[in-house]
C-alpha cells in the first residue's frame, strides 16, 4: 500500500469525483481510478461506490477514510521535521524522450507548494548509466530495446545500479505531414527505407539497434541518415522533410500535439523495455519516490492509450 493512493482515495472521497481528483494532482481520471482499485484489492474491500452521478464511500470506505486522514496528517508532520522551507532536489537522467519535459512539468504541479528544485538532464543511453552511478543524478530513465537488454543488464550489475521494470513498448513510425507515408494506417519497412531516418547522434548501445531487423530488413540498411543532438532537432526535421524516426508508442499522445503521427510498423517484433535506474546502495529520497510514483502511473496510462 503506498501513502498516495491514500492521498488519492481521501481526495475523491471528499470531493465525491474521480474527475475532480484526477484534475488536483495532475493525473488522468483513469490512473487515478487504477490507483484506488489497486487499493481495495491490497485491503480486500470495496471503499467507493461509483454511479453515474459520481463517487460515494461504502461503510467500509468511511472507516478506511478516518484512518487514512489520522495516518496522512502524521506523514505531514514529519514531512515537516526539517522544515516547511527545506529545499528538496530531484536530479532525473533520462534517455531522451519527447513526453519527458511534460512529466517532469506535471511532477512540479504536484510540488508547487514545496522548495523544490528539479534537474533534468536528457542524454544517451551510456552517459544516463553514467551519470546515476557516479552520483551526478538519483534516478535514470531508460529505454532499452532488446538488442541492447543484455549488455545494459551486464553493466548495471558491474556498477551496481537495479533497474525497475516500468512496461514493454515496441516501435512506431514517426512522421510529419510531408512524409508521403502521413495518411497511411500501416507502414512497412520496405516503405520506410525510401526515405531519410532522423537520428540522435549514435553511441555504444545505439550502435548495436543497427543490427535489428524488423520484417526482415536490417535497420543499417537505411539509405538516407540525418543526425541531430536532441529533441528539437528531431521535431522538426520531421516537421519540415519526409524524414521518418522509430519512437516508443509511450509518444504517441505528444508527438500528436506536434503534428507528427505515430504509425504501426508491419511485423515490428521490436521489444522495448521501459524502466528507470538507481544505486543498489542507496534508498531513494522522498521526493524521487514520489517521481517514481509518477512514472508508473505515466507508463501505465500511455501503454493503455496507445
Amino acid at each position: 500500500m503506498q501513502l498516495q493512493q491514500l492521498e488519492y482515495f481521501v481526495k475523491v472521497a471528499e470531493l465525491g469525483s474521480l474527475n475532480k481528483a484526477a484534475e488536483v494532482f495532475y493525473v488522468t481520471q483513469p490512473a487515478l481510478s487504477k490507483a484506488i482499485q489497486n487499493l481495495e484489492q491490497e485491503i480486500g474491500a470495496e471503499v467507493l461506490r461509483r454511479t453515474n452521478k459520481g463517487v460515494s464511500m461504502t461503510e467500509d470506505g468511511k472507516k478506511l477514510y478516518e484512518y487514512a486522514k489520522v495516518i496522512l496528517s502524521h506523514v505531514d508532520l514529519i514531512r515537516d521535521i526539517k522544515g516547511k522551507d527545506a529545499l528538496q532536489t530531484l536530479a532525473v537522467a533520462s534517455y531522451p524522450l519527447i513526453s519527458m519535459s511534460r512529466i517532469i512539468a506535471d511532477f512540479y504541479n504536484r510540488q508547487s507548494d514545496r522548495n523544490v528544485t528539479i534537474r533534468l538532464k536528457e542524454d544517451r543511453l551510456m552517459q544516463v548509466i553514467d551519470h546515476v552511478y557516479e552520483g551526478r543524478d538519483e534516478i535514470g530513465f531508460l529505454l532499452i530495446n532488446n538488442s541492447q537488454l543484455r549488455e545494459v543488464k551486464n553493466t548495471l550489475k558491474f556498477k551496481g545500479l537495479s533497474l525497475e521494470i516500468l512496461g514493454h513498448d515496441t516501435w512506431y513510425a514517426n512522421v510529419g505531414e510531408h512524409s508521403p507515408l502521413y495518411d497511411k494506417e500501416l507502414v512497412t519497412m520496405e516503405e520506410l527505407i525510401q526515405y531519410p531516418i532522423v537520428r540522435l547522434h549514435d553511441d555504444h548501445y545505439s550502435n548495436l539497434t543497427n543490427y535489428l531487423r524488423i520484417d526482415g530488413i536490417l535497420l543499417r540498411d537505411s539509405r538516407k541518415h540525418i543526425y541531430v543532438s536532441d529533441n528539437a532537432g528531431l521535431v522538426n526535421v520531421m516537421r519540415h522533410t519526409d524524414a521518418y524516426r522509430f519512437g516508443p508508442g509511450l509518444s504517441n499522445r505528444d508527438f500528436a500535439d506536434l503534428g507528427i503521427r505515430s504509425i504501426p510498423i508491419r511485423n515490428c517484433d521490436v521489444d522495448v523495455v521501459v524502466g528507470w535506474i538507481k544505486k543498489k546502495s542507496a534508498a531513494l529520497s522522498f521526493i524521487g519516490e514520489e517521481f517514481v510514483h509518477l512514472l508508473e502511473e505515466w507508463t501505465e496510462t500511455e501503454l493503455e492509450r496507445k
